[in-house]
């Protein structure tokens, strides 16, 4: 781009120094549009390389302007020597165009420093604008840092209180699984324990009934044969017998028995279906397994959730002798169309005990 500019005739008062400051000073600006035009062009750059391409536009730029002082430096120099040098005056006198060609490169020299300063300002803009951004980046990346850390506080905790629950837990399991198997091993020593109650109870029963029949055969007494009568015609007596001695008692000791140890339960018969079972013809008891009847059929009353693992068990290990409480779970099992009252229920269970006791089996059936 040339100008023409009109010619200076005293070249020796021409003053560089202050035509160069005043353009450097007020450097021409971009207009709105070619700035819009960059930053549209600009915007979706990485930052990096706005980073690395400002930083070689400055390098571009001070180069320029070490080129231009270089430049500016040759020219005051050779603008001094022509001004100083006798061919001076004569070349402005004859050669006038030769003056404006040196001003007119003085003046381009000036418009390239002034884009050089437009782009190294835009640059700086941009360098700024990027610099702003690198910190929003950094201030996002503490709240994140902040919120990592709050969550990682959070799942610790969490950790903490599952893991408390857990051993909790792991207790109430160990203090459950202790009150079960307290609850077996005491069911299975009521058992035995009932098991041998009832095998004391019937070898005492032998041995009352052994000693009754050996009662019942001292006092039988053989009646004493009538003598014979004398006839006229028999003078010699008939000898009499001796009347019978009574027959000692003899008692055979009964062995004691031992209590029989808990045979286990076969799996397929753990389960029974309650259909069409009349109850009363099943339950036939002792009056020991009554006692112990009444007296887990009272705890069940207190604690019914204790026997509810046991109904089907207690019935099947205990053959055909079952408690207060199987008999109620037999009642809620039997078919509805056959309801029988609690009262029933008792009076069977204390009419099975009774006539268990004298040796007979109880077989009445409740009232509907």
């Amino acid at each position: 781009m040339s100008h023409q500019f009109p010619i200076i005739e005293d070249a020796d008062n021409l003053k560089l120094d202050k035509v160069i400051n005043a353009v450097l000073e007020n450097p021409k600006r971009a207009s709105r549009r070619f700035r819009k035009e960059r930053e549209r062009a600009h915007s979706n750059t990485p930052k990096a390389a706005l980073l690395s391409l400002l930083i070689s536009k400055e390098y571009a730029a001070k180069q320029t302007h070490q080129l231009l002082d270089f430049t500016l430096a040759q020219l005051e120099d050779s603008t001094r020597r022509l001004a100083e040098s006798p061919q001076t005056r004569y070349a402005s006198d004859i050669s006038p165009e030769f003056s404006n060609k040196v001003v007119q490169s003085v003046y381009d020299a000036q418009e390239a420093a002034s884009r050089a300063q437009s782009n190294a300002n835009a640059y700086k803009f941009q360098l700024e604008e990027a610099a702003k951004e690198i910190q929003r980046a950094n201030e996002s990346m503490r709240l994140l840092q902040q919120q990592r850390e709050e969550a990682e506080r959070q799942a610790a905790e969490a950790r903490d209180v599952a893991r408390q629950i857990r051993e909790e837990h792991l207790i109430l399991m160990a203090r459950e699984e202790g009150r079960r198997s307290g609850f077996d091993d005491g069911f299975e020593h009521g058992r035995q324990v009932a098991r041998a109650q009832r095998e004391r109870l019937r070898i005492e029963s032998g041995r009352r009934r052994s000693r009754t029949s050996s009662r019942m055969i001292e006092d039988v007494r053989v009646d004493p044969e009538p003598e014979p009568q004398a006839t006229p015609t028999s003078e010699t007596a008939i000898p009499v017998p001796p009347p019978r001695s009574p027959t000692p008692e003899v008692l055979t000791p009964i062995p004691e028995v031992a209590t029989p140890e808990p045979q286990p339960v076969p799996e397929h018969s753990k389960w029974i279906i309650w259909t069409n079972v009349r109850p009363f013809h099943l339950f036939r008891r002792s009056a020991a397994s009554a006692a112990n009847g009444s007296f887990r059929a009272r705890s069940s009353t207190t604690k019914p959730k204790q026997f509810q693992g046991k109904l089907f068990e207690s019935f099947i290990r205990s053959g055909t002798r079952a408690t207060a409480h199987d008999l109620d779970a037999c009642r809620s099992y039997i078919p509805r169309q056959k309801q029988f009252s609690t009262r029933d229920l008792w009076e069977h269970v204390w009419y099975s005990a009774a006539s268990s006791t004298h040796g007979t089996i109880g077989t009445r059936r409740p009232t509907t």
